[in-house]
């Protein structure tokens, strides 16, 4: 008897460390996938459901943060997690724009990637690579799509055709160094292992080409196979190259969420290059099309 006590309160334990926690909107009870659940030195998303398991909580943590653009931060206790967590949405305003005089299309072609070392970044978990434009030419045009170029991984077997990189694309206004004011968040989309661009759609929202600054991020949230969502390390590669623009200016930024760090892009490749020519920049590929 006291054997299967034992048992059963092992069993009772193990299930509580394995308890699934759903996020949920307030408003309407709907799930709200791929949410941010950070913690100290670390994180991970929710599922495509919305849910997560406390199994997934490192057990030195005592309390965990949830977001998502949109709705209000939430931080709880660990020892007092609901099963169910309802995030209330927030209105983010954007800033009104006037169309009256905008009846021009512009093209902005992505630049080709560099086609010595560096020629793209691989994005890994829980980190983003942003891109800050600021506007020379083309000011207070309205942002209408956005393309995102990516290089295949030829060097990463595990990568394989039923394994999809999921990210997500965000808008900041003007800041590129805290990229704390996220104006625009997309859905998530699932990119194979190929060389590709990936269009994304602003025409139902107010972004405009402004010299003040609008920054775009890719976020990888990690890698989806049979509906799972993986913490394997990164195959997806958005493209770079060196040149300059007459159209605007450009300045490109790593985020990591694991310790709040945003370093310039350059850094990195100039890190170890202490005795050689110093790389003047090294940015994102992006291409965009305008109403101006």
């Amino acid at each position: 008897m006291k054997n299967l006590l034992h048992i059963f309160l092992f069993l009772a334990t193990v299930v509580s460390y394995s308890q699934k926690i759903c996020v949920l909107s307030k408003e309407d009870y709907s799930p709200i996938s791929y949410s941010k659940i950070t913690f100290d030195n670390g994180g991970f998303y929710t599922n495509s459901d919305g849910c997560f398991i406390t199994s997934d909580i490192p057990k030195k943590i005592q309390a965990i943060k949830i977001s998502n653009l949109g709705y209000k931060e939430l931080t709880l206790s660990k020892d007092r997690i609901p099963d169910t967590i309802l995030l209330t949405p927030v209105v983010n305003e954007l800033k009104e724009i006037t169309l009256t005089d905008k009846n021009k299309n512009v093209i902005l072609k992505p630049k080709k990637s560099i086609f010595i070392h560096h020629q793209s970044w691989p994005l890994n978990n829980f980190s983003e690579l942003c891109t800050c434009l600021y506007a020379e030419k083309y000011i207070d045009a309205k942002i209408n799509e956005a393309t995102f170029r990516f290089k295949r991984n030829k060097w990463n077997s595990s990568f394989s055709d039923d394994v999809r990189a999921i990210l997500k694309f965000n808008v900041y206004n003007g800041n590129d160094t805290l990229f704390e004011n996220k104006i625009y968040q997309s859905k998530s989309y699932a990119v194979p292992n190929t060389t590709t661009d990936v269009n994304v759609d602003f025409k139902d929202i107010n972004i405009t080409f402004d010299k003040d600054g609008v920054c775009f991020g890719i976020e990888m949230l990690g890698h989806l196979k049979d509906e799972v969502l993986l913490k394997d390390k990164s195959s997806v590669r958005p493209i770079l190259h060196s040149k300059e623009s007459k159209n605007y200016a450009q300045k490109t930024f790593v985020k990591h969420y694991y310790n709040d760090t945003i370093i310039p892009l350059i850094n990195f490749f100039n890190k170890n290059r202490l005795r050689k020519k110093q790389y003047k920049r090294r940015n994102m590929s992006i291409g965009l099309k305008l109403k101006h």
